[in-house]
């Protein structure tokens, strides 16, 4: 898959969203909650903290990959 541009820290976080997501491109808070082992509600007040961009998918939201992974990468740093 070809490599989008993005820092190799914030690409790395970007690609294990990926692949625990088995490819998919968008996640929502559920998924991101169970992936940081975290509840939901904390994801979803990090998702507002950091003022991602939400997209109606079915019958929820969903975020982008691009957009978490750049959360998480700013906010380790």
């Amino acid at each position: 898959m070809p490599r989008l541009r993005m820092p190799p820290e914030q690409q790395e976080i970007f690609d294990d969203l990926s692949d625990f997501l088995d490819g998919a491109r968008m996640i929502n808070a559920p998924q991101l909650a169970k992936y940081w082992g975290r509840d939901v509600r904390c994801i979803r007040e990090w998702l507002e903290q950091n003022q991602l961009t939400r997209y109606r998918l079915h019958n929820g939201y969903a975020y982008a990959l691009r957009d978490v992974s750049r959360a998480m990468y700013m906010s380790q740093m």
